[in-house]
């Protein structure tokens, strides 16, 4: 057989083994696609008139969700919040209590932070919170340890996802008035009775929502009594992620985040437009693919582009004064802080925490700082269970937590 024929056939083989995954890719992608396309939005969600009169945190609407937990009751709720400009505007959460009753005083709360879901405004948690990705559910990921622990929670789901509105993707300020603002609707929240003080806790994009409120409360929410503040793998350095993803250079879904805030800064600073950051096919994958998708699929949909095909080469100094003005302080806050960090992060490096955790030890921050080996960005959560309980109940029995400064 000349080197000829076996070139023909390698490249017979090969063009066959490449139409194999594409057909299995297909049909694969066609299922999971249906279980993870946006929902269908329900009036629910259309947006309720606002007056002056209406105060950042007023219950507008509610209506129960079908349990699929027999320890747990849902709700769905719309209350007012404020957007970057300090505009009155609706926010869509979800609200989960125990079946128990709740003791005397009513239930301890935890306000929970989710994590980047995507930017269209059927991504919202609160519209499928049973939608099972693996093995659990958004409800097992985020919320159901702490309904079983006993707690109340309310879960943002932050403006432009549920109600319609801007893309509000790692604005900080955003994101930290509706977490505080959520915290003053589940303190009137009609089904049950809640205890005064507040724990926040929040997971990546989550972390970083749970940092800014803890950074605003004293001026935005001082009638909000925050005495905790979880923060897993949060989103810190923006400019040192956003860095490593387009110095990386390689092909992944993971530039499709940078995608989403460029976006969410265009929306909410008009002095920069998503022309000047993104390619025009980078402008394409946003109209066509993020903005139409959750995260999973916005993920796979820019899986084989590689950031520069989709980003400007220059997009990073035009975004800077906008990331800088979203990276979270680092206080001296009240409220003590625990930091959670897997070092086999591959979304969030596990550097980016350790300098935020001396960044914040240096400012006189109260820190508790563990690290989890072997766990990757997700699993985080469920690796840190445990400690995020006992650390909770210890800061709400008034115990000082351990602090873990150098």
């Amino acid at each position: 057989m000349t080197t000829r024929t076996r070139g023909s056939r390698w490249k017979r083989w090969l063009l066959l083994g490449v139409a194999l995954v594409v057909v299995v890719a297909s049909v694969g992608g066609y299922f999971l696609w249906q279980a993870l396309k946006p929902s269908a939005i329900s009036a629910f969600y259309d947006a309720p008139s606002l007056s002056a009169s209406d105060k950042a945190g007023k219950v507008l609407r509610t209506e129960s969700i079908d349990s699929k937990v027999d320890d747990a009751r849902l709700w769905r709720t719309i209350y007012v919040s404020t957007d970057v400009n300090g505009k009155l505007v609706p926010v869509s959460a979800l609200v989960a209590a125990p079946t128990a009753p709740a003791p005397a005083g009513g239930y301890p709360v935890v306000v929970v932070a989710h994590g980047t879901v995507g930017i269209n405004q059927a991504c919202a948690p609160s519209m499928k919170p049973f939608l099972k990705v693996g093995q659990q559910t958004t409800f097992d990921f985020l919320v159901g340890q702490y309904v079983k622990a006993g707690y109340a929670v309310i879960m943002a789901d932050f403006e432009g996802l549920g109600v319609a509105g801007k893309n509000t993707y790692l604005v900080g300020d955003v994101e930290a008035h509706n977490v505080l603002d959520s915290a003053r609707a589940i303190k009137t929240f009609p089904e049950f009775r809640v205890q005064p003080d507040i724990v926040i806790s929040g997971q990546s994009q989550g972390g970083h929502a749970a940092l800014f409120a803890a950074q605003l409360a004293p001026t935005y929410a001082p009638d909000v009594n925050l005495i905790g503040v979880v923060a897993l793998a949060p989103a810190t350095d923006l400019e040192e992620m956003f860095t490593g993803v387009m110095e990386g250079g390689k092909r992944g879904g993971i530039v499709s985040l940078p995608i989403m805030a460029a976006d969410a800064y265009a929306q909410n600073y008009p002095e920069v437009s998503t022309q000047q950051i993104l390619t025009s096919r980078g402008v394409g994958s946003l109209n066509n693919v993020v903005e139409k998708l959750c995260l999973i699929p916005a993920i796979l949909g820019t899986t084989f582009a590689t950031p520069h095909d989709l980003l400007q080469s220059n997009a990073l100094q035009i975004l800077k004064p906008y990331v800088d003005r979203n990276i979270p302080g680092a206080g001296p806050f009240a409220a003590p802080i625990l930091l959670a960090q897997g070092d086999a992060d591959e979304v969030v490096p596990p550097s980016i925490t350790s300098a935020y955790r001396s960044r914040l030890c240096a400012a006189g921050s109260k820190v508790t700082f563990t690290k989890y080996p072997g766990v990757g960005h997700f699993d985080v959560i469920k690796a840190s269970e445990s400690d995020v309980m006992t650390w909770i109940r210890g800061v709400r029995a008034g115990s000082p937590p351990p602090v873990t400064c150098p």
